[in-house]
């Protein structure tokens, strides 16, 4: 009887051993990982990330293989690591040199051994930081120094009875505090406090952790036109950004604008500056900033096109009736608002907090 127990037992181990033989035959070193991205930690480290392959070929993944390389054939390897977490399928490689660019792969690992590995993406990185960027000219330096040429020119192809294009160049403090007491006897600036269908102008001014507001705590926003009838406005939209670049020529620009006897964009581009000159008058100041690089839309209908400036010294600014609100208080307001409001006043409320 023991014997026969003895003979049974053997007998179903040796058929699960050859079971597993079987599946030992069949599986291959699985699929490359997928997904393998590599990204620039710091100054010295990168962050690689990947997910499982698709097909394991019939043994489990019990490991990754991370390699990294200064040649794209990883013929000399800079070092590898193995990760054995498998919840966290990422490595951080640090130590490296901020001066060279690095290229990764990734291989994943079962009982048959390693499969093909796959390149992470982008196909090379160089470890760097902010930091690194100090006292460097920015790229676009050049380019700035090619739109002034630009503007020079056309500065000097223009008819001798159109009107002179100022120099670019800021007011100076006797100026603008000469605008601001001229403000104390003129007529507050009439703001929108309700947006409806149409297009409008508005300025973000701010001030270290402050933005300027009007009385019914709003930016300041003026109509362009409650009767826009293009399909799109971003034709226009990209013209008015290369004004910005040339706020204090706002006058002469409408002037020669009205001279022009085409129809269409150029009556709308008029009304475009005719809502800045508006704006710069209430204001007190001729640079309104650049433009956000959006319009603003709401559910209504309403398009608010926003102008974001820095103000150095607040005092000069000429909205007596203005007031500077802290970021936090404006954030806590908005706690109050509903998020997901569609009107444009609060739109522009959310883009400043």
């Amino acid at each position: 009887m023991e014997t026969e127990k003895q003979l049974t037992h053997w007998e179903f181990r040796h058929k699960l051993l050859k079971r597993m033989k079987s599946g030992y035959d069949l599986a291959r070193p699985p699929d490359a990982p997928t997904n393998a991205s590599v990204s620039v930690a710091s100054s010295s480290s990168l962050l690689v990330n990947f997910s499982e392959p698709l097909n394991h070929n019939g043994a489990v993944v019990t490991s990754y293989k991370v390699e990294w390389s200064k040649s794209s054939d990883f013929v000399i390897l800079e070092g590898e690591a193995i990760v054995r977490s498998l919840d966290n399928l990422q490595y951080e490689i640090i130590g490296l040199d901020k001066n060279s660019y690095y290229y990764v792969q990734v291989s994943a690992f079962n009982m048959k051994g390693y499969g093909p590995a796959t390149l992470a993406t982008p196909s090379s990185v160089q470890p760097s930081s902010w930091h690194d960027v100090d006292n460097i000219l920015p790229r676009s330096q050049w380019k700035v120094n090619t739109l002034e040429d630009l503007f020079s020119q056309v500065r000097q192809s223009r008819p001798t009875d159109a009107p002179a294009i100022k120099e670019p160049s800021g007011d100076s403090p006797v100026q603008r505090k000469r605008k601001s007491l001229k403000n104390l006897f003129s007529l507050s600036p009439k703001f929108q406090k309700s947006l409806q269908r149409g297009i409008y102008l508005s300025c973000l001014l701010y001030h270290k952790d402050k933005i300027l507001v009007t009385p019914e705590d709003q930016l300041p926003v003026v109509e362009v036109d409650e009767n826009y009838s293009s399909t799109s406005i971003h034709t226009d939209f990209y013209w008015l950004m290369k004004i910005a670049c040339t706020w204090t020529d706002v006058k002469s620009l409408r002037h020669d604008m009205y001279k022009s006897t085409s129809a269409g964009s150029t009556h709308f581009r008029g009304k475009l500056l005719q809502a800045a000159a508006l704006l710069q008058s209430a204001l007190g100041i001729s640079d309104l900033g650049q433009f956000y690089h959006q319009p603003l839309k709401d559910n209504n209908g309403s398009t608010v096109l926003v102008c974001i400036k820095e103000i150095k010294d607040p005092k000069f600014l000429a909205l007596g009736s203005g007031k500077w609100v802290s970021l936090a208080k404006l954030h806590r307001r908005m706690t109050v608002i509903d998020q997901d409001s569609s009107e444009a006043h609060e739109l522009l409320l959310n883009s400043a907090a």
